[in-house]
């Protein structure tokens, strides 16, 4: 497994990059593909752009909700994900299957440019690196959960790591085009992947000028010219289609102005628990940041790359404890960097490799099976370490021996996630058949829900309705990560609601519901307090549901009509 003149299959790839790995790193695509089928989901997130797509798709406009009465809001971060979902609707694929469909390809298309990368010895790989890396990669649970999850979070880590390639594979000569395309795809598949964008095109144009490598510094120049100019045209769009030029997810998670500064200096306290908890679940990530060990010895010109990889790295995890951390499971704000975190970690092994390869056996062979482990509920730092930089402050689960609530881990919110959201796509589907699009709902989970209901829906969290921005209520606590901004249902009793709630329930407990609505399903446990009558009078309607349609057996949809 070393040497640098091995033969391999040599295949085109991506606007002009060859492939040419040996044919030991292709096994690398097994553990992978096991761990995609393992956490193989689609979160509510994602129903929310499916529900946007769906719209446009029939001719309804990018609006989740037709016929909005604040006008069009921009309740996604991922507008060329959501026209690319239109389109799979168009050709009659529904938006959840063909995000899948899409998301494995980009995790799978990563792999191998993650191993074509490291196999370059002008790059200062060898074979043996690019089929360390392929192993890193293919092992490690955040990299397989998200190339599924049905979000554009693959296809953002395949944009930003081809942009790195296309000027670090051969940075005497650039690929302009890759640079521009992967440029393009990531500054529209996030709001904030212009600053990834930025941060590599910084980083790597700082380096460029301290080298005096000219053709890097054009393309840096060219590349950046036209991110920026294209972002400045979404914005414009924005502006004129939704009358803001930053989405309205955005502003209800990230922007608090209103908070008092004891709760602003929680958000920091929270993001830099949310960094410390992923290292912790997945401590084998701290080899991203000893990248620079890599410039010493021989050949240091070889691995210039390695500055612009680690200052991205920690740019981008620093933005990430800014806003305070995501509550997804497995570090989806991070996911950008893993793939440069592996690069980088693959070189340091590989050197080792070299040097001895029983230790770079017993080193790569640690390291993987301490990544793998959480995908199991196991982890190499015990749970008293952890639950100390918990972040997820109002998501906490019931430990069944001794009845106490305790931090949920990376593996158990990827459950809960999937748990939810299956419950959801019952409820949206059972909504359907007895609701009317001119009815609405108040509810905190409106993804699923809202894709496979056409009910008018507002957003406890205020991401797809603008009525917690136009009139936002105290934030009293901080709550998990985008989740600090809420409103109970009856805070749109004035906008002519007709349903408080909805959930599932077991026709064998239907009589226990009047004195105090309690569903079956763990999702909906916060809306099984009661409103007060004298507030929000209620009634509650029952609908059988029949399983020759799908529906479990015994189940019942239970809506809380508010009486007008």
């Amino acid at each position: 497994m070393t040497g640098s003149g091995y033969p391999g299959r040599m295949v085109r790839f991506a606007l002009g990059i060859r492939l040419s790995l040996p044919p030991i790193f292709w096994v690398a695509l097994l553990p992978f593909g096991f761990l995609v089928h393992r956490f193989l989901f689609v979160c509510d997130d994602a129903y929310i752009s499916f529900r946007y797509a769906k719209n446009f798709a029939h001719g309804l406009g990018l609006t989740f909700n037709p016929g909005n009465v604040d006008g069009p809001v921009e309740g996604y971060t991922n507008f060329l994900w959501v026209l690319l979902m239109a389109a799979g609707e168009i050709m009659g694929v529904a938006a959840p299957v063909f995000s899948l469909i899409l998301s494995i390809a980009c995790g799978a298309g990563l792999l191998l440019l993650v191993g074509q990368f490291l196999s370059e010895p002008s790059r200062g790989g060898s074979q043996s690196t690019a089929v360390i890396g392929g192993l890193l990669f293919a092992t490690f649970p955040p990299l397989a959960m998200w190339s599924t999850g049905g979000l554009a979070t693959m296809s953002v880590a395949l944009a930003l790591t081809g942009l790195f390639a296309a000027l670090w594979l051969d940075p005497t000569r650039p690929r302009l085009g890759l640079g521009l395309a992967c440029a393009a795809c990531g500054v529209l598949l996030r709001a904030d992947g212009i600053g990834v964008v930025g941060l590599i095109l910084a980083t790597s144009g700082l380096v460029a000028w301290g080298s005096q490598r000219a053709a890097l510094r054009k393309a840096v120049i060219l590349i950046g010219v036209a991110s920026l100019a294209l972002f400045g045209a979404h914005a414009a769009f924005r502006l004129s289609y939704y009358g803001d030029w930053l989405p309205n997810t955005a502003r209800a998670k990230v922007t608090l102005d209103e908070l008092p500064e004891t709760l602003k200096h929680g958000i920091q306290i929270r993001g830099t628990n949310y960094l410390i908890a992923f290292v912790l679940t997945f401590p084998s990530v701290v080899l991203g940041v000893l990248g620079p060990l890599l410039l010493l010895g021989r050949n240091r010109s070889q691995r210039t790359w390695v500055i612009p990889a680690v200052l991205t790295i920690c740019g981008h995890w620093l933005y990430a404890r800014q806003v305070g951390g995501d509550f997804m499971a497995m570090g989806r704000f991070l996911v950008p960097t893993l793939p440069l975190i592996v690069l980088v970690s693959a070189m340091l092994l590989g050197r080792v490799w070299a040097a001895s390869r029983p230790v770079g056996v017993l080193l790569v062979g640690a390291g993987i099976c301490v990544s793998l482990a959480p995908a199991w509920n196991h982890h190499a730092v015990p749970y008293e370490t952890r639950v100390a930089y918990h972040f997820r402050w109002n998501h906490r689960i019931e430990d069944v021996k001794s009845g106490e609530k305790r931090m949920q881990s990376e593996y158990e919110r990827w459950h809960d996630m999937c748990v939810n959201v299956d419950h959801w796509v019952l409820v949206g589907k059972a909504m359907s058949l007895f609701t009317k699009p001119t009815e609405s709902l108040a509810a905190g989970g409106v993804g699923a829900i809202g894709y496979y209901c056409d009910i008018y829906l507002y957003d406890t969290y205020g991401l797809t309705n603008k009525a917690l921005m136009l009139r936002p209520p105290p934030i009293k606590r901080l709550r998990s990560p985008g989740h600090d901004r809420f409103a109970p249902p009856e805070f749109f009793h004035d906008r002519s609601l007709t349903f408080l709630s909805a959930g599932l329930c077991k026709a064998m407990l239907l009589h226990k519901l009047p004195a105090r609505i309690k569903y079956t399903h763990p999702a909906f446990k916060h809306l099984a307090k009661n409103i007060d009558p004298d507030q929000v009078p209620c009634t509650l309607e029952v609908h059988p549901l029949n399983d020759v349609d799908g529906f479990p057996e015994d189940e019942t949809l239970i809506l809380q009509r508010v009486d007008l």
